[in-house]
């Protein structure tokens, strides 16, 4: 409730713990995972991006990749329609993330630049991440940027706030912009006028 950034660190540490853990350990972390996961999709926006980070937690920047790949799947539509079953045999229906294609796209974009998470957190903070790190950071996250469906960002943040992050490539756009167009199309938008002669 209070502090759902926190999630983000939640979910990160128990996504770590739970590939270490066997048992009624696992399933803890198992648990506190769906419960962070949860947390994140509902209050989606102040968890990953809270308004001061210092008081409130880190938010996206203190996911590792692992937890940020979980993030970025609850983004996918077709993820919302698979029951998926846990290692109990329980059955529970995962549901879409809450938030704007555009906000998901800028949580990712603070993502790649952070370096933060559980595996990057002492390099981050003490201002010694190498370049290697950061490219590897920053090619995940174009590849998680395949799952945002750019064509629900405005052509105006397209062509700002995407095209100049380097997540996405050229071709990417392209097809946006043109579902875009051919939405607009179907819905009446006139692109020529003949007028009379």
């Amino acid at each position: 409730g209070r502090y759902p950034a926190l999630a983000c660190a939640v979910l990160d540490e128990s996504l770590e713990h739970s590939m270490m853990s066997s048992g009624q350990d696992e399933d803890c972390y198992g648990e506190l995972s769906r419960v962070a996961l949860g947390i994140i999709r509902l209050r989606t926006e102040s968890s990953l991006m809270p308004l001061d980070a210092h008081a409130y937690g880190l938010g996206v920047q203190s996911l590792g990749v692992r937890a940020m790949e979980q993030v970025m799947t609850m983004n996918v539509d077709e993820f919302s329609s698979r029951r998926t079953d846990d290692k109990k045999g329980n059955s529970y229906l995962p549901y879409k993330i809450r938030t704007s294609e555009l906000s998901l796209f800028l949580c990712l974009k603070k993502w790649a630049e952070s370096g933060g998470g559980r595996n990057d957190t002492h390099k981050a903070s003490a201002g010694k991440r190498s370049q290697e790190e950061e490219e590897d950071r920053f090619s995940i996250a174009q590849q998680l940027a395949f799952r945002i469906d750019l064509k629900r960002i405005l052509p105006s943040d397209l062509s700002t706030h995407v095209a100049n992050s380097g997540l996405v490539t050229i071709d990417q756009l392209a097809e946006a912009y043109r579902e875009q167009a051919l939405q607009a199309e179907r819905e009446g938008v006139l692109f020529s006028t003949v007028y009379p002669p």
